[in-house]
């Protein structure tokens, strides 16, 4: 028996830090871990983040194991940010 399979299961929260220019970074991450960390997200109960950070813990929270539906949720997500500042009033 491996030591893995003796643990129970650790309950844990994902929060991602908010900072702009770091948000291509916590997407990279997200991604990754949905791609090679399938174990560890299956013990994560909460997401979480601010700023850019929300959106790759959204991103996480919403796409569940399927890489594309994140990436669709991220493209729709910059379409209605692009929307927002375009039709906003100065």
């Amino acid at each position: 028996m491996d030591f893995d399979e003796r643990r129970p299961l650790m309950r844990m929260n994902l929060s991602f830090a908010g900072c702009g220019f770091l948000a291509v970074y916590h997407l990279g991450v997200a991604k990754a871990l949905m791609l090679n960390g399938r174990k560890f997200l299956m013990n994560v109960q909460r997401f979480g983040g601010a700023s850019a950070g929300a959106l790759a813990a959204a991103a996480l929270a919403v796409a569940g194991s399927d890489v594309q539906k994140m990436e669709v949720f991220l493209l729709l997500k910059d379409m209605q940010i692009l929307l927002f500042l375009s039709f906003r009033i100065f």
